[in-house]
């Protein structure tokens, strides 16, 4: 789980983390699929760049303070960040339930920021689920079945990808000037010499 960002379905406050979900499943050479996404419409880290860029934001992913549908980075910082629909809003909520309830760790409400200085660690909770497909139909039944169906989906019509698929790598990432100046001045501060 993960720090307060997102409002419940319908609601116009933070109360649930992004709570991001990520599943690998494995192939006979390389993995099936490998997926690892946000329960959030975008996560406070994009927020956090387009403000830094004064860049705004995509429509329908967050609300300000009095909840009122914003594309403005600086509101929707202050306000809360929308789940991506009814089947965001639920894992969220069950992540959050699952590793801060049932796994003893703490709620969602009650986390540090990631984003608050002094940076400080935040003691999240994490659930692991490991499935052995030797127990159910077997390791070569699902390399089969899941070879031959990903081969059918790259080659229908369009350009559909599968998660995990490389897109096009770029080896440089250009990054705001504050954020660099920030960046330094943290590795300053915890002793780590600059690149």
């Amino acid at each position: 789980n993960s720090p307060i960002a997102m409002a419940p379905l319908g609601g116009t406050r933070p109360f649930i983390g992004s709570n991001p979900i990520a599943i690998g499943i494995p192939g006979a050479q390389s993995p099936l699929m490998i997926f690892d996404g946000t329960t959030a419409a975008t996560s406070r880290g994009k927020l956090l760049i387009a403000r830094d860029t004064h860049q705004p934001l995509n429509a329908h992913v967050a609300v300000d303070t009095h909840g009122i549908p914003t594309t403005d980075a600086h509101a929707a910082l202050s306000g809360a960040i929308l789940p991506s629909g009814v089947l965001g809003y639920g894992l969220g909520l069950a992540i959050g339930l699952m590793t801060g309830g049932m796994l003893g760790g703490l709620a969602d409400p009650t986390l540090p920021s990631f984003f608050a200085t002094p940076y400080q660690p935040t003691p999240g909770s994490m659930l692991i689920i490991a499935i052995n497909p030797a127990v159910f139909g077997g390791v070569a039944q699902l390399h089969a079945v899941g070879e031959s169906w990903l081969t059918q989906i790259r080659q229908s019509h369009g350009t559909p990808r599968i998660p995990g698929d490389q897109r096009n790598i770029r080896y440089e990432i250009a990054l705001p000037d504050a954020l660099v100046a920030e960046l330094t001045a943290l590795a300053t501060s915890k002793g780590i010499p600059r690149w």
